[in-house]
């Protein structure tokens, strides 16, 4: 018989690091493999996913903690002084908030029309130079056939 304890934190996730993955595919669906495996050992026999297949709220979840995790990591003092109620200084990287899940995104424009959903209004900040970051660009460009830059940052 083999016992073994697994604990994730957001501290100490070094198994689910973007950059020892090739692909946002392959970071989404090992996070939310990791995810699900996780909630099984926390919840009784009854309550447990069964299936091999990904749930599409699984698939979800991974992709917003990853981009929770990216923020997180780099615009760290602004999260903080928003969390505290406090106004950004006038240095800072990132000029307006707003959040859903704890994702941020970035007010534009775009925020007066009526014709776009929500997530289109208001656009993922995604942080310079982040894996994830990376990850995400990459994955767009092949699905995108390679498209060019505008190509690109239309489908962002």
């Amino acid at each position: 018989m083999f016992c073994f304890s697994l604990a994730l934190t957001p501290e100490d996730n070094s198994m689910l690091d973007p950059n020892r993955v090739s692909s946002w595919q392959k970071l989404i669906r090992l996070t939310a493999r990791v995810t699900r495996f996780v909630d099984n050992c926390r919840n009784p026999h009854e309550l447990r996913s069964k299936g091999t297949c990904l749930y599409p709220e699984e698939l979800k979840d991974a992709e917003i903690h990853h981009i929770k995790q990216a923020q997180e990591e780099s615009f760290s003092e602004e999260i903080s002084t928003t969390k505290a109620q406090r106004p950004l200084s006038s240095s800072s990287k990132l000029c307006s908030l707003s959040h859903k899940n704890g994702v941020r995104r970035c007010s534009s424009r775009l925020q007066f029309t009526e014709c776009l959903p929500w997530e289109s209004k208001y656009l993922i900040i995604l942080p310079r130079k982040r894996a994830v970051t990376q990850l995400i660009i990459k994955h767009t460009h092949e699905r995108c056939l390679h498209g060019g830059t505008n190509l690109i940052l239309s489908h962002l």
